[in-house]
């Protein structure tokens, strides 16, 4: 029995099956299919930042696992000046390589400016263009920044984000404060984690005006924020083992072992069987919600209501 799926998730999963068979030159089974025999899962997140979850010993985190190796490198001179240069620090913006910073909207972009113009701090900002006008003159706007470098440098005391999950990432790996302007996809729950953890401020998009950014923007420049991000930079990184052995110990057990079956039974139920159990679960819950309500009816109805009344 095959259960109906989506036209989206069909046409989904068509080309991914494509993509993949193209890459690898041969026919292989349905992806779904080998995701259910995967023996480990490596994902990019830890529980001090993403959240403690039930995981099967299959799912391993390695959370950071793209800063292995990754050297602060000297900033180019002329960067180097302007940040050291700065009495008050020097704070990031750059919302990413997938969002333009010049698409921003006018009555946004008036309203940043405003605020840098009120900061006694420098501020480095990642723009794509040179024709901003009304530029403050303690902001420095380029095309591109060696961002891991800046984020290191012991004078960057907060970075403004759009919440990708590496440059979340990285901030915390830095121990830098941030004020994190979501935009799209996984970017709110990485704020919302971020936020909870302490080390970072979250403003919606659609609320920057003048004095929203800037009261985010004085929390985030606290001495107490800057502290909890250094203490939680300390936690992230205190693990039996990088990231990156993390990694390298599962992925040899698999080449060495084949396949370690520490996920659970569940995933190789067919989705007959699933839609199966589900129903009793709702069929439960069906049953549970009209018992309460003749158990409701038989206390408080129209006899019981009558009663009342009489007396």
């Amino acid at each position: 029995m095959k259960m109906c799926k989506l036209p989206i998730n069909s046409y989904v999963t068509r080309n991914e099956q494509k993509l993949v068979e193209t890459r690898f030159g041969r026919k292989l089974p349905p992806l779904h299919e080998i995701a259910k025999n995967a023996s480990v899962v490596l994902v990019n997140t830890h529980h001090t930042l993403n959240g403690v979850k039930v995981l099967p010993p299959s799912v391993v985190e390695v959370g950071g696992i793209h800063l292995h190796n990754k050297t602060v490198k000297p900033l180019p001179e002329n960067i180097e000046r302007w940040v050291s240069e700065s009495r008050h620090g020097v704070i990031l913006f750059s919302f990413g390589s997938l969002i333009r910073g010049s698409s921003l909207p006018p009555k946004r972009l008036e309203a940043i400016l405003k605020v840098f113009a009120r900061l006694p701090q420098r501020v480095l900002w990642k723009w794509e263009t040179e024709d901003m006008k009304g530029l403050p003159d303690n902001v420095l706007v380029l095309k591109w920044l060696p961002q891991y470098d800046l984020l290191n440098h012991p004078n960057c005391v907060a970075f403004i984000t759009h919440g990708g999950l590496l440059s979340l990432t990285e901030i915390v790996a830095a121990g830098v404060p941030a004020l994190v302007i979501p935009i799209l996809g996984d970017q709110p729950g990485n704020a919302a984690f971020a936020k909870r953890a302490g080390i970072a401020e979250m403003l919606e998009f659609h609320e920057i005006d003048e004095e929203t950014l800037y009261n985010a923007l004085v929390k985030v420049l606290t001495p107490e924020m800057r502290a909890q991000a250094k203490a939680f930079s300390q936690r992230w990184w205190e693990r039996p083992s990088p990231p990156m052995e993390t990694a390298i110990h599962y992925i040899e057990n698999t080449a060495k072992y084949g396949h370690l079956n520490m996920s659970s039974p569940a995933r190789l139920m067919h989705k007959s069987e699933v839609l199966f159990f589900m129903s009793i679960e709702y069929l439960v819950l069906i049953t549970l919600i009209l018992f309460i309500g003749l158990l409701a009816k038989c206390c408080f109805g129209p006899q019981k209501t009558e009663k009342l009344k009489q007396s």
